[in-house]
């Protein structure tokens, strides 16, 4: 029999954004085991963001979709509330208090009607279109309890059964059916040869969601450390404090993040600061990524940008009211500027009477050109003894005109000691780009301010080869236009 298509591979199944639970996975390889020739699996597929546990597909015989469950109906007392207009799935503890709502499990049967309606109204819309009604028969969905055998399941979810709005079935399996000779109990029909409705064109406009896409590959590796990354990532100064700077795509938040994981794997407390509020998404992906290739649990680390942590420090102190008071006394501007910083750093100052604040052991700043000397200062401040800090930046990226405050001149009582570690190389700027950066830098910039990246040797041929474009892009601009340089 040919390998079965699996995506992702069996191989990368324990480094998923979301790790496979153990239920997961006993499903995963019961259907491994025991589905005939031509059924692809697909594991956790994006599916535009709905996510089930489990979608097979066969071009000549049809489509399945599976939600998984671990739920251990000992642990609490799961049942149906019908006291509403429409019964609901609840859970109460032993002592007999209600799950608190926000943690009620959802309705499984509602979530998988849900998958299969999609696939039908939305994927494989030419089903619906030359089969009407009878499209039904290709799309079969199901709930799987690994914790919980067969009966105990349908007794629980007969009244919501009864009231599904679609009327279609809906198969249901405890663990006692994960066994050899039960396949048809799980999935019946699944050793058919064809199915009317179903066809290699159908399959192809579902296979289009199903696969994963390439940011979910991504996201289980790491990109390549250069020898002054590692660097970064797995070694402290003596001070504790460190400055790197680099150009765009150098590395320096993959750096970063690496380095904040290192510390986070030695039960360090560990903040990252950003100024951009969307860069916290990227760092949290990156530091789990890092995680992953390493073999380690995701990382505890706290993520905010600058603002939400101070706001968040002031709650934690129990002095919102002189948060918000800044609002009313002070511009826009000045609170974000100064007074915000200033009223967090009182806070930190004064902590041995807060106990609802922890010092951390180690507060990593990315975007630090966008920060300014004294919100740096307050950062420092929430710094337990002996801790480390590390400041990124790229003046280059001078958004926000703070970054010419990051001079020697300004920083001797900002903890660093030596100078700036730089990122020479950037991974992401095409070399033949180069001449044309530093050309354009040597015009329009002041050199001193900018972080120019270097080409490495290997590419030094390819550089002198562009001189001619370079030369066109001087021309196109001293004409007033860019056209020569596309």
């Amino acid at each position: 029999m040919p390998p079965r298509l699996i995506d992702p591979p069996l191989a990368e199944l324990d480094h998923l954004a979301n790790p496979l639970t153990g239920g997961e996975r006993m499903v995963v390889d019961f259907f491994n085991a025991n589905l005939t020739s031509g059924w692809e699996m697909y594991v956790q597929p994006h599916l535009n963001g709905l996510r089930p546990d489990l979608v097979l597909l066969n071009p000549t015989v049809g489509i399945a979709v599976f939600e998984v469950k671990d739920w251990n109906l000992d642990a609490l007392d799961y049942f149906v509330n019908q006291s509403g207009q429409e019964p609901e799935l609840a859970a109460r503890k032993h002592d007999g208090k209600l799950v608190p709502l926000s943690d009620r499990p959802r309705n499984p049967l509602a979530q998988v009607e849900r998958y299969r309606e999609e696939i039908l109204k939305l994927y494989c819309p030419r089903l619906e279109t030359s089969y009407g009604a009878s499209s039904d028969q290709a799309v079969t969905a199901g709930l799987i309890f690994t914790s919980a055998t067969t009966e105990r399941i349908h007794k629980l979810l007969e009244p919501l059964r009864d009231c599904q709005p679609s009327g279609r079935p809906c198969l249901i399996s405890g663990f006692n059916d994960l066994r050899p000779g039960r396949m048809s109990v799980v999935f019946p029909g699944f050793d058919r040869r064809r199915s009317t409705p179903m066809s290699t064109a159908v399959a192809e406009d579902l296979r289009g969601w199903l696969r994963e896409p390439a940011f979910s590959r991504e996201q289980r590796t790491l990109p390549h450390l250069d020898a002054d990354q590692r660097r970064i990532a797995t070694t402290r100064t003596e001070t504790g404090f460190r400055r790197v700077k680099g150009s765009a795509g150098s590395g320096k938040t993959v750096a970063l993040a690496a380095r904040a994981a290192e510390l986070a794997a030695l039960g360090k407390r560990v903040l990252v600061c950003t100024y951009n509020v969307t860069l916290v998404n990227y760092v949290r992906d990156l530091t789990r990524r890092y995680s992953r290739t390493h073999g380690r649990t995701p990382p505890d680390i706290e993520l905010r940008n600058f603002h939400d942590w101070c706001r968040r420090v002031c709650l934690d102190a129990g002095r919102m009211d002189e948060y918000r008071s800044l609002w009313d006394r002070y511009s826009r501007d000045e609170v974000f500027d100064v007074e915000m910083s200033n009223l967090t750093e009182t806070i930190w100052q004064g902590i041995e009477s807060t106990t609802e604040l922890r010092p951390y052991e180690a507060i990593l700043v990315d975007e630090g050109q966008d920060f300014r000397l004294s919100w740096w200062s307050t950062l420092r401040a929430a710094l337990a003894e002996g801790g480390e800090m590390l400041l990124v930046a790229d003046k280059t990226q001078n958004v926000f005109g703070t970054a010419g405050a990051w001079t020697d001149a300004a920083m001797p009582g900002a903890g660093f000691r030596g100078g700036w570690l730089r990122l020479e190389h950037s991974y992401r700027l095409p070399p033949r780009m180069m001449p044309i950066v530093e050309s354009y830098a040597e015009q329009f910039m002041i050199r001193e301010e900018v972080d120019l990246p270097t080409v490495e040797q290997g590419e030094l041929g390819r550089v002198h080869s562009n001189r001619g474009l370079c030369q066109s892009w001087r021309n196109g601009l001293a004409a007033g236009s860019m056209g020569s340089c596309n």
